[in-house]
């Protein structure tokens, strides 16, 4: 996963935000499972009719991402 997108999910988190899948292609999004994140619990996908799908990370994403980028 890219650094930028890190920050991007990360900052949404902490806004309490969902950010739509479509803004995240420049970022190298597609090249992440995103879907096995679901799995592990760490970021939550939904489907809105109008912006397709929202990503937003879960607790345990949060302090994953952000752990890494304290290091």
């Amino acid at each position: 996963m890219s650094e930028e997108l890190k920050l991007i999910l990360l900052k949404a988190k902490q806004m309490d935000k969902w950010v739509p899948m479509n803004l995240l292609k420049p970022y190298e999004v597609d090249s992440v499972n995103l879907w096995r994140l679901e799995d592990k619990g760490m970021l939550w996908i939904k489907q809105h009719e109008k912006a397709g799908y929202l990503l937003k990370l879960t607790l345990k994403g949060y302090y994953y991402l952000n752990h890494d980028e304290e290091e």
